[in-house]
């Protein structure tokens, strides 16, 4: 497959989600591609194996829907974790129990959210989804108790904090790895 998107990707997204968060699924979907945001797969329709895995590493992020009934699956688990090592995990949390928090991690919040594509908290999350998927674009509206400006611009700062880290961390591992070569070719 060639290159769609012009980084280098065949899709803006993949959204990750268990079977019984697939009403979830679907409203979330449909907003998303409202946007114009391409899905590498429609809910419901998940390949699998090898076709998963090709998808999912052609996505330029991995959406993961985590729930308390999700928590428990091995393989959204393994893929969440791929998506992590290469910095491209957005996770969404449908209730409180949903998923561990991890530091390392930002993820958006849909505690609350009634499952209506109208309801004000849904709108809200996605414009804040819509900052951190595509950080040039504006979003239509901001949400009313924060200034247009201000909620957009710490999702992004701590997304950035959150990239920057990772990078860093990967960078001086290598350094120490290379030293470590280094002195073992002298002995």
């Amino acid at each position: 497959m060639t290159p769609d998107l012009p980084d280098g990707f065949l899709h803006d997204l993949a959204l990750l989600h268990g079977p019984q968060d697939a009403a979830a699924a679907r409203v979330l979907d449909q907003a998303l591609r409202a946007q114009g945001l391409d899905l590498a797969w429609a809910p419901g329709q998940m390949p699998s194996g090898g076709l998963l895995d090709d998808r999912l590493a052609g996505s330029r992020w991995v959406l993961v829907l985590w729930s308390a009934e999700s928590r428990g699956d091995p393989d959204l688990r393994e893929r969440a974790a791929q998506a992590r090592s290469r910095h491209a995990l957005l996770p969404l949390r449908l209730d409180i129990t949903g998923h561990e928090p991890d530091q390392m991690t930002p993820e958006v919040s849909l505690v609350g959210w009634g499952g209506q594509p109208t309801e004000p908290l849904f709108v809200q999350r996605v414009a804040q989804l819509l900052s951190l998927l595509r950080p040039d674009a504006r979003p239509a509206t901001a949400p009313e108790d924060e200034p247009a400006e201000g909620w957009r611009d710490r999702l992004l700062r701590s997304w950035k904090r959150w990239r920057d880290r990772k990078s860093t961390r990967l960078n001086s591992s290598h350094g120490y790895i290379s030293y470590a070569v280094f002195c073992l070719k002298k002995k």
